[in-house]
């Protein structure tokens, strides 16, 4: 096996162990708390992308490595359909589109909170399932037409590495990195919305009358308005950038597509430890519930102190001040 082919190979499984170390523990704490799951489920549904992202590093970069001498295989063919038959690879096509995806429709749950908060309250818990029904769809859509595509084109390889780039028919591939592209690049958009409305309600709410509730809400405001410039920052950084130069790389044919593949791939994957990030720094109830579950596992039963004052002081806030710490 070359270098070149074993250091891709690490990368991928290094970035995976990661993803599913930090992505797994914050979807399993949303998902064992049904007001965590209605209160968070597009992140608890980011979450586990994230780790099913993860898993796929992982499984890519161990199929990768099995391959006994890269240099041999460049010029054996086999069929696109031979590559969909591998797990591995139909992952990977999943978790190609996932996280862009789902960034973007967290960046919609939180444009719904802040200008309909009391509708969304009222209809939480249909909102989110709503919405993680239509990522779904839309994702199994995208694979569906992938599919199609490459049962009808069928087009040959020169590995048996089977690469996104090298199996999918050009009209799949672009279809899958504009939609990942449209997806990154709407998260960041709907987001600014976000933050101009929480400014325009903090600069109101200045005006108002200066009581200790009033004082509260402009403090969880802004704090929540830093964590999302936070968020958005690292989804800029590591999703829309390496994205938008994928795309461009794709359109000019460079030479060195491949290895550029790999980086943007990387990048990408780190922006799934983004929302960990901002609700592991900040005082949520998830927060809170995952230290719970550390001190169990970590600790002597009879050590254990449960902090139920802080807990229950989170889960009795404003419900816009809940919300707002996702």
């Amino acid at each position: 096996m070359d270098t070149r082919h074993m250091i891709e190979s690490s990368f991928y499984i290094a970035a995976g162990v990661l993803l599913l170390a930090l992505n797994a523990p914050m979807g399993m704490v949303i998902v064992a708390s049904k007001q965590l799951r209605i209160t968070f489920g597009v992140l608890g549904t980011l979450f586990a992308a994230g780790a099913a992202t993860g898993l796929c590093a992982v499984a890519k970069g161990i199929s990768w490595l099995r391959v006994p001498d890269a240099m041999s295989l460049r010029n054996t063919t086999v069929g696109a359909l031979f590559c969909t038959t591998k797990p591995a690879v139909l992952l990977d096509l999943f978790s190609f589109q996932s996280i862009a995806l789902l960034m973007a429709v967290n960046s919609f749950d939180r444009l719904l909170v802040v200008y309909l908060p009391i509708e969304y309250f009222k209809r939480a818990k249909r909102t989110v399932a709503l919405e993680v029904s239509l990522a779904i769809l839309a994702l199994f859509l995208v694979q569906l037409f992938t599919m199609i595509d490459v049962i009808v084109e069928d087009r040959k390889v020169t590995t048996v590495t089977c690469r996104l780039s090298e199996f999918l028919p050009p009209l799949a591939y672009s279809a899958n990195i504009y939609f990942r592209l449209f997806n990154s690049l709407a998260s960041i958009i709907l987001m600014a919305f976000v933050l101009l409305k929480l400014g325009y309600h903090v600069g109101k709410s200045v005006d108002t009358k200066k009581d200790r509730t009033v004082q509260r809400y402009v403090t969880n405001q802004n704090n929540f308005t830093k964590a999302m410039l936070f968020s958005c920052g690292f989804t800029l950084l590591l999703d829309t950038i390496p994205t938008c130069t994928l795309v461009y790389a794709y359109l000019t044919a460079l030479a060195d597509y491949n290895e550029l593949v790999l980086c943007a791939r990387i990048a990408c994957m780190f922006n799934a430890v983004n929302m960990v990030i901002v609700v592991t720094c900040r005082p949520t109830e998830i927060r809170e519930r995952l230290l719970d579950y550390l001190r169990k596992w970590m600790l002597p039963r009879q050590r254990v102190v449960v902090v139920h004052a802080r807990r229950a002081a989170l889960s009795t806030r404003n419900f816009a001040t809940v919300i707002s710490s996702a």
